[in-house]
């Protein structure tokens, strides 16, 4: 089994790459402590990504497909934030 780098975040386990398990598999961590600065640093300045055709329309599908609903993501956008109590002082 491949070694897989993450960082815990809000109670969940999140890649830093790309994974390719099924999804619902069960699988055993094992705990190495590393700082985030011991890990791949990220680029400073622009990344530029290189598609082949066939990726670039698949790409292009995507972006003219439905949309998709993420539970997370539309809690996380009724939640109301700092700005909008209205009992700040303006």
């Amino acid at each position: 089994m491949p070694q897989v780098d993450a960082i815990f975040d809000n109670g969940v386990f999140r890649p830093l790459n790309a994974v390719t398990i099924p999804d619902q598999r069960t699988v055993r961590l094992t705990f190495v402590e590393e700082s985030p600065a011991s890990l791949d640093p990220v680029p400073d300045g622009p990344v530029e990504y290189k598609l082949s055709m066939d990726k670039w329309d698949e790409f292009l599908k995507v972006l003219d497909g439905p949309a998709k609903t993420v539970p997370a993501m539309r809690k996380l956008l009724r939640t109301p934030g700092v700005g909008d109590d209205d009992t700040i002082a303006r």
